[in-house]
């Protein structure tokens, strides 16, 4: 099975009147080695047998730029006459190539070869084999000649002045000779008939003004009278319709100025190359004009061309054109390298409808190769972003229907009516909104008409993506301009700003609200933002009991520490969920702001305290708040007022720092069923037992202690705690004999810089299942304490001086942290160093 496969079949349509022309060419593909190829499909347009062919090969990807060229030549085919045929090779081709241009460069054919544009008789030798003999040459009737014409006459002439020679001869038989010479002739005269053929089937005529020849039924101009200055390309010439412009027509001319008035005009390539005196070409025609590739390179002397009714600009047309200052193409779409070279060009209109590729390659420079050129007119439907992308234009014009993507004028050196920054991008009366921009801040500081017209662009150009929007400055924002923002998620208003009341009214998604004032006033606008669930409050505002309408959805908000809060400021909030907010004070009510007094809702589920104006909490902080089930006190609150939570039924977690010094009693109230967990410094100056810290004490699972206990009578500290499961002491007690003389077991005790372990049991007998100790001393072997589990780390001491054997009789397990003491003598089913507790 062939590996390759046909990608496209492709019908060629240029140089359909070349001696040897290209019908049709085919694009394969090798799957197994992975490359491209071409074959190709000619055609011999002449009345003698074809041997071969040499053409250019242009290649071209998917955006129509040059990518590679390359030359080929078959020599290993005969082509019948008039015939087609394919060279049985194949091209192999650059892997983007997706099109391709052939040009003709030299055929040879059975009596003549094409070159340059141009015949020549290929010369003929008649080689004869040695004999012994010597060299007769006999004299034999010489065949009828028919009568020719003048011109025919003429390059028989020419021919016979030329020598034949014949190498290798050898003496011959009268006969022989006889043969040779009527070859010969016979030769000879065919060579001539077939050159006349050909000279009349190409026949070229001059009018004085122009060499052309008549090509289906239509003048091709082939060259021109070199010493004419000023030519005019009439619409015909001999009652035929002049069509064509060859290649090299004005190569050697001193034309100065050329005027079309042909209609449908086609100009080969290079038809105009090396024309150095050339300084203007003008088009008097509302005809199609087709330009072919290098058609006016090196037309050092080219001010100014205006071309109209042209598709394509092709490859290197106005290559080295020192002199071109303005080129008007308005109709014309401008290939690769088009105006390389072109190096005082200041002026460009042209049209690009299919362009995406940068601005920069029709120069053919990526560093940009038109230093001067200063002012462009294009009627591109749409300009791609990053086009202009190092061209320093300061005078740009587009039509007024141009879609303009975000970046596409981007590095323009336009100043005036420009305006660009991370969403929006205006030039003049172009407006280009940047799709892939979710976030997008109004910047502060934009002049008077900078806010008017980029505002405008907003509220005209809804397609974009904003998701997070940042007001930067004041300006009177109404509906319309919000209603530019369809996808809006996030709004962060930084200013005290006046908004109408139906504002946000049909931003659906807008679920969230960020406020940043630098100021002291009040946030009372009556702001109306109906879908909004989250809301974040900053800087020095004081909150009043209006301040929160229109945030009547607001289920999370989040205020900063330096908001001061008055009386029933949060009473608005009716759905709020979670709450972040200082812990403040009223000066109007001379009081501490208890959830009570700012209306919280009582339907509060997440509570996060910060320190505010005050470093204390409020008698009756919290009440009957029965949705809570953590509450942690803010590092820097130094007192604790009584009642900081009652009656708050789901509360499972209390949290007080340690920089609390000092309590109110008692803290805890009654009807905190579910409060398990307890982490505190202290239980307060005079208070010995854990019950008047908290009245809800019964449901006390776990204490932690973060700082040293002191004081006396601390045997009553657990009384009435008998279900508690772990108690943990972060530092060392003072007076601390008989602590826990009054459990008969606790599941985990974690002890932390005790130097007498042993004063904590008396001779109570308690069972305990996980003792934890960190920096202490393992002295329990002197208690009647029973322990499955004792969890010793590195910094624990004094460890050579206990009586393993008789932890060893009670069955407890040990585990070290670290390497247990070599001292150690114990079971080893009882000893290990693994330390699997964690907190």
């Amino acid at each position: 099975m062939s590996s390759f496969n046909e990608i496209e079949k492709v019908d060629y349509k240029e140089h359909k009147d070349d001696v040897i022309s290209l019908l049709q060419y085919v694009l394969l593909t090798d799957d197994v080695k992975n490359t491209k190829y071409a074959v190709f499909k000619f055609m011999n347009n002449m009345n003698q047998e074809a041997y071969a062919v040499r053409c250019e090969v242009c290649e071209y990807n998917v955006d129509n730029l040059l990518i590679e060229k390359q030359v080929i030549e078959f020599d290993k085919f005969t082509a019948k006459a008039n015939s087609e045929f394919v060279p049985d090779s194949k091209l192999t081709l650059n892997p983007h190539t997706v099109s391709l241009r052939v040009k003709l460069l030299f055929a040879k054919f059975e009596h003549v070869k094409w070159e340059n544009n141009e015949f020549s008789l290929v010369p003929y030798s008649v080689n004869e084999t040695k004999t012994d003999k010597k060299e007769v040459v006999e004299k034999t009737t010489k065949p009828k000649k028919e009568k020719l014409s003048k011109y025919e006459k003429k390059e028989l002439k020419k021919l016979k002045k030329k020598p034949i020679v014949l190498k290798n001869q050898t003496r011959m038989n009268k006969g022989s000779r006889a043969a040779v010479v009527f070859a010969l002739i016979v030769i000879i005269l065919a060579t001539v008939g077939l050159s006349i053929y050909f000279k009349i089937y190409n026949h070229d005529y001059y009018n004085g003004t122009f060499s052309y020849v008549i090509v289906d039924d239509s003048v091709k101009i082939i060259g021109v009278n070199n010493e004419l200055t000023e030519i005019i390309i009439p619409t015909k010439i001999d009652k035929k319709p002049v069509k064509t412009i060859d290649t090299n027509s004005f190569s050697k001319s001193k034309v100065r100025t050329v005027t079309v008035n042909s209609e449908d005009l086609t100009l080969n390539e290079g038809a105009f190359k090396d024309a150095k005196h050339l300084k203007t070409f003008n088009q008097n025609t509302e005809g199609k004009l087709v330009v072919g590739a290098k058609a006016f390179e090196n037309c050092y002397a080219l001010e100014k061309i205006t071309l109209t009714k042209v598709d394509v600009i092709n490859e290197e047309t106005f290559k080295n054109c020192k002199s071109l200052e303005t080129i008007e193409v308005p109709d014309s779409f401008l290939s690769y390298l088009s105006l390389s070279g072109v190096d005082n060009l200041s002026n460009l209109t042209y049209d690009s409808s299919s362009a995406s590729s940068p601005f920069y390659l029709v120069f053919g420079n990526n560093s940009f190769a038109a230093p001067k050129l200063s002012s462009v007119t294009t009627n591109m439907p749409v300009i791609t972003s990053s086009y202009f992308e190092g061209a320093k234009i300061s005078n740009l014009n587009l039509p007024k229907d141009c879609k303009v993507d975000f970046g596409a004028l981007n590095g323009l050196g336009i100043s005036s009516n420009y305006y660009s920054d991370k969403l929006v991008e205006i030039i003049k009366d172009q407006v280009s909104i940047n799709t892939a921009t979710t976030e997008y801040e109004f910047k502060d500081g934009l002049s008077p008409n900078q806010v008017k017209v980029v505002t405008e662009a907003l509220k005209n150009n809804k397609g974009n993506n904003v998701k997070k929007l940042t007001l930067n400055r004041y300006y009177e924002y109404d509906k319309s301009f919000f209603d530019a923002f369809p996808k809006l998620e996030e709004l962060t208003i930084k200013g005290n700003y006046k908004f109408e009341k139906d504002s946000f009214k049909d931003l659906t998604k807008l679920t969230t609200v960020i406020v940043d004032f630098k100021d002291s006033d009040y946030l009372g606008n009556g702001w109306d933002f109906p879908s909004v669930k989250n809301l974040t409050i900053k800087g020095k505002i004081n909150l009043s009991s209006n301040s929160l309408k229109g945030f009547e959805e607001v289920e999370e908000l989040v205020l900063d520490k330096e908001i001061k809060l008055y009386g029933y400021s949060l009473e608005p909030l009716t759905k709020l969920k979670k709450l972040t907010m200082p812990i403040s004070y009223d000066d109007q009510n001379m009081c501490g702001n208890t959830f009570s007094h700012l209306g919280i809702t009582k339907d509060l589920e997440e509570v996060e305290l910060l320190v505010g104006n005050i470093l204390s909490t409020p008698i009756n902080f919290i009440d009957s708040y029965n949705k809570l089930t953590k509450l942690e006190i803010p590092s820097g609150i130094t007192y604790i007022g009584s009642n900081l939570v009652s009656n708050c039924s789901s509360l499972n977690t209390l949290i007080i720092p340690n920089t609390v010094t000092d309590f109110g009693s008692p803290i805890i109230g009654k009807g905190c069923t579910s409060l398990e967990n307890v982490t505190t410094p202290s239980i307060g100056k005079g208070v010995y037992k854990y019950s008047d810290f908290n009245r809800s004490y019964q449901s006390t699972k776990n204490i932690t202690i973060t700082d040293e206990m002191k004081g006396n009578g601390m045997t009553q500290f657990l009384d009435g705690l008998d279900s508690i499961n772990k108690l943990k002491f972060e530092k060392g007690i003072t007076m601390s004999y008989s602590l826990l003389s009054n459990l008969d077991s606790i599941d985990t005790l974690v002890l932390t810089d005790f130097y007498s372990v042993e004063s904590l049991f008396n001779s109570k007998t308690i069972k305990i299942n996980n003792l934890v100790l960190k920096k202490s001393v393992l002295d329990i072997d002197k208690t009647n304490a029973i322990i499955n589990n004792i969890y010793i780390d590195e910094e624990c001491y004094n460890l050579d001086k206990t009586n393993y054997s008789v932890l060893e009789k009670k069955g407890t397990k040990l585990y070290f942290e670290g390497k247990k003491p070599s001292s150690i003598v114990y079971d080893k089913n009882l000893v290990t160093e693994d330390y699997p507790y964690t907190e």
